[in-house]
């Protein structure tokens, strides 16, 4: 095996005849190195340096993932492309002798009857794939027939149901599954049938088998055999049939063919048969005979329930009835002191039992029983399945313990513990001579001492369970669970300091032990559990883990139609990108986009996303990208957003800030857009409190520089090109700064009647702002020279957080870093014009823009129009004008029912709708109206 990077998932090397699987993952690892270019495209005939060092990485990562005979083939090969050409030319030969060779193998490939039906699917499944790779397609019909003729006739019956179906529902996917299905089937009745057949072992083989020759019988004075199983004393209980003394031979259990029948699992299994033949009064008998000859462990076999302990002393036979009849057996219980809480460890159990109910937290007593014959014949049964909680104290200090499906058997005289469910919770059990140790992790949560009898009993913490254990009825009239009911289920410390501070008179508590947590108490005071204030986990490097979320609708649309603020938040830097949407189906497209530019950035690809459970998330389109592109989606569990709590955070933290900016600039709501990119930006150059750096820095190993920062919504005075102004004009124009343009390295100054101009040279006077002083009045007509500025969108569609680096690639202009309030212009390169004294006709500057008035909204024609809208916030607007108006007319009483005329018609009636400006163009009023058709 190698392992290329730290982080990649190791191969297997590439041999004679794994080439199909070798292929396969070595593909995925070239994508995930963003090095499969390399072997897809041709070769340039000049690669530039950056190319030939690419080519060298991914020549290195093929060459060191074959195996030694294969280097002969491409040693002297220079490039990727040449090297995977190579290799694909030796193992995927298309001539007609590998054909051959391949198809007689997959007709031939026949599983046995005790075969393995995974390995046998599979391995016919990797010959088909190499059948297509050499240029053999198998249809999947084809396939499917494949599958079922080599298979056992002990599957015939299944063929049959499955040729029963539709033609066009045997596709390779159902018959993989039905043909596993059984399979699987089968092997747990195997294993019961060995079960059973385990359990079919005389009592006393050992006894018989070993020294025979030495046994003689002191009733019929005859040898071979012993009293126990002398005919003649024991005739009336069928021991001719069962033991056949003269032969004295049976089949033996794989297991003891294997000389494996020796330990102590194997014996608890001897008497199986005989319950199953003699009656109650004959196995009260036999344990009678053997009660001090046998040690056994028990265990109850069900496919739901299964249970198992061992124990030193009294044998106690155990039924389930949720299982076969003849999976009985017997078992051994110690007598132990039930006024001390003691678990013993149990290393044959398969389940735990407990014989005090007052240990539970919880308790199904309606769970279905087990049966229990003790000694002296007496049935008794289980009364319940539940849970429990217990305190242990080791060296590595107090650990509580918590059982589940622990089963009640109130008769018995100790508590046992499974090894076997302990160690299928991830835990390691040690045993030695006097002491057991359970730990996880190199953690000790659980030590065990034997005692006298062999038993190994835990060590608790004061003897005692958990406070978390469940109250239960009891007969005290000063019991604390009664005065618990008595007082409203009031906290029970706060009933104890009602007594210990006697602050009541007529109420007293013993020391009584029914009391824990309430059930009605946890099914109606429980809440949700706190969530972690800090992740366990932190990427370690940009891009391994994403945080998205979409925040929306906004209730204004903006200027240019949207409503939704989309978030990309990367975990190691927390450096932020938003994206703005009209509709939630376009995530998909600026997903895209913020993966693609991310690429690029790093040379590396996304890992993991992390989103809620949104539509918009969790579409089949989304998922199969995200599967394409090798990236790991998670998903929040429902009613959960703090599990993403990164992007709920930043998203609360953008409309925070986007209220400030809009607030204290005094700006209409429907600039909410311009606000949150300037959030954003400004947010990307603040600090985080884990890194203690800013997440620009962390993003592109820069510090920010804050020169150019200036108060958000204030008074503006951008300089006019001399090329667009005469010489008496002014030079510069008045307006409100709204932000930071990500495309150029320039301001974005609003200049009033829905224009804005994109400027590097602005003067600032950040106090006061000029909505505020004015209270929100329409600005000053601008001078008629920024008439000719080109229309442009209000928000950007890309991007809205600038980055300075893209910046000075795209313009060449360097960050801003004197003192004025000009841009440095120091490496600026722009085609200048030509010096005229007349002014040009209509060419604007490469740095200026302005909005046109936005697009009205589109009024619907009718009701159905309405319903059909896709916009969710104009539809309740609409809708909500048609309740207004059906209120209006029955209040005004404007109708009543009345009983047509005969022979007249009835005039019908529509809906009109009309949105209402005000004097800035914003929308005041969604109307409705409800009018009688025109015609009749």
């Amino acid at each position: 095996m190698l392992s290329l990077k730290e982080n990649n998932p190791q191969i297997v090397k590439l041999n004679a005849n794994n080439y199909s699987v070798w292929k396969f993952k070595m593909e995925m690892i070239l994508i995930k190195e963003d090095l499969f270019h390399l072997i897809e495209d041709d070769t340039p005939s000049q690669p530039d340096e950056k190319y030939i060092k690419t080519d060298r990485q991914a020549r290195a990562i093929i060459n060191l993932c074959i195996e030694d005979s294969q280097i002969i083939h491409i040693k002297y090969e220079t490039t990727a492309k040449a090297t995977w050409n190579k290799l694909k030319t030796i193992h995927e030969r298309s001539n007609l002798s590998s054909k051959l060779f391949l198809l007689r193998k997959l007709y031939a490939t026949k599983m046995s009857e005790d075969g393995n039906m995974n390995e046998h699917i599979a391995q016919m499944l990797e010959l088909i794939d190499k059948l297509k790779a050499v240029g053999e397609e198998i249809k999947d019909d084809h396939i499917a027939a494949l599958l079922l003729v080599s298979v056992p006739k002990s599957y015939d019956t299944l063929i049959t149901a499955l040729e029963a179906r539709p033609e066009n529902e045997l596709t390779p996917e159902l018959i993989k599954n039905k043909l596993t299905d059984e399979y699987n089937r089968r092997k747990e009745q195997d294993s019961d049938r060995n079960l059973a057949q385990a359990f079919k072992t005389n009592v006393s083989f050992k006894t018989r088998n070993q020294n025979k020759n030495d046994k003689f019988c002191t009733f019929c004075k005859k040898p071979g055999h012993s009293r126990d199983f002398c005919y003649h004393l024991n005739k009336n209980y069928g021991y001719r049939k069962r033991f056949p003394f003269k032969k004295e031979v049976r089949p033996k259990t794989p297991n003891e063919s294997q000389g494996q029948n020796r330990d102590r699992t194997s014996v608890c299994m001897q008497i199986h048969e005989k319950l199953n033949i003699l009656n109650e009064t004959k196995i009260k008998e036999e344990l009678q005979n053997k009660n001090d000859k046998t040690t056994l462990s028990s265990t109850v076999y069900n496919e739901t329930n299964p249970t198992t302990f061992i124990t030193d002393s009294a044998p106690i036979i155990i039924e389930s009835s949720l299982s076969d009849p003849k999976h009985t057996l017997l078992a051994n219980a110690d007598t132990r002191n039930k006024a001390k809480v003691s678990f013993f460890i149990d290393s044959g159990a398969s389940q735990h039992l407990i014989n005090d109910k007052r240990l539970f937290s919880s308790l199904d007593e309606t769970a279905d029983s087990i049966k229990i014959i003790v000694a002296d014949g007496k049935i008794i049964s289980s009364q319940g399945i539940g849970k429990i909680y217990f305190q242990t104290i080791t060296k590595d200090g107090i650990h509580e313990i918590c059982l589940q499906n622990a089963y009640y058997l109130p008769q018995l005289e100790c508590n046992l513990l499974s090894v076997k469910r302990i160690t299928e919770k991830g835990f390691t059990v040690n045993f030695n001579k006097n002491k057991c140790v359970v730990m996880k992790d190199k953690t000790v949560y659980l030590e065990a001492i034997s005692n006298n009898n062999s038993l190994y009993e835990v060590i608790m913490h004061e003897d005692k369970v958990s406070n978390h254990n469940f109250a239960y009825n009891c007969n005290n009239h000063n019991c604390l669970y009664l005065w618990h009911k008595r007082l409203g289920h009031r906290n029970i410390n706060s009933i104890k300091q009602l007594v210990k501070e006697n602050l009541a008179d007529g109420i007293q508590l013993d020391n009584c032990q029914h009391i824990g947590d309430c059930i009605h108490c946890i099914k109606n005071k429980l809440s949700e559990f706190p969530y972690p204030k800090e992740a366990k986990y932190r990427a370690t490097h940009p891009l391994d883990l994403v945080h998205s979320d979409l925040c929306g609708p906004m209730p204004t649309q903006s200027v240019s139609g949207k409503y939704y603020i989309l978030t990309f938040v990367d975990d190691y830097s927390r450096y932020s990108m938003i994206y703005l949407l009209s509709k939630k189906d376009e995530v998909l497209s600026k997903l895209k986009e913020y993966i693609s530019m991310t690429r690029n950035k790093f040379r590396r690809t996304l890992k993991v996303l992390r989103s809620d459970n949104g539509r918009e998330y969790i579409g089949k389109e989304i998922e199969d990208f995200l599967k394409e592109q090798g990236i790991v989606h998670q998903l929040t569990v429902p009613y959960s957003p703090q599990q993403n709590g990164v992007s709920e955070r930043k998203n609360r933290t953008i409309i925070e800030m986007t209220r400030c900016l809009l607030s204290e600039a005094n700006l209409p709501q429907r600039f909410w857009a311009e606000a949150a990119m300037t959030a954003t930006y400004l947010q990307n150059r603040l600090p985080t409190k884990p890194k203690r750096k800013t997440p620009y820095e962390l993003w592109t190993n820069h510090k920010p520089n804050l020169s150019h920062i200036r108060v958000f919504g204030c008074k503006a005075y951008a300089y006019i090109q001399k090329q667009i102004r005469g010489k008496l004009d002014s030079k510069a124009v008045e307006g409100i700064f709204l932000g930071y343009d990500y495309r150029s390295k320039g301001y974005r100054i609003y200049l009033g009647d829905n224009k804005i101009m994109i400027s590097r040279t602005v003067k600032f006077n950040e106090n006061p702002l000029p909505y505020a002083k004015k209270e929100a009045k329409e600005l000053q007509k601008r001078d008629e020279t920024t008439q000719q500025l080109v229309e442009l969108e209000l928000e950007h569609e890309e991007n809205h957080s600038m980055e300075e680096g893209e910046i000075n690639e795209r313009t060449e202009v360097n960050p801003c870093e004197d003192d004025g309030d000009e841009l440095s212009n120091s490496q600026i390169q722009t085609n200048q014009h030509r010096r005229s004294e007349r002014k040009t006709k209509g060419i604007p500057p490469e740095r200026f823009a302005f909005f046109a008035n936005p697009e009205r909204i589109k009024e619907p024609k009718s009701w159905n129009d309405v319903l059909k809208m896709e916009n969710p916030y104009e539809k309740q607007k609409w809708i909500e004008s048609t309740k207004e108006e059906m209120k209006s007319l029955q209040k005004n009483e404007t109708w009543k029912f009345v009983t047509p005329p005969s022979g007249k018609k009835v005039i019908g009636c529509r809906w009109t709708f009309k949105a209402k400006y005000d004097s800035k163009g914003n929308i005041e009023r969604y109307k409705a109206r409800l009018v009688a058709q025109g015609f009749s």
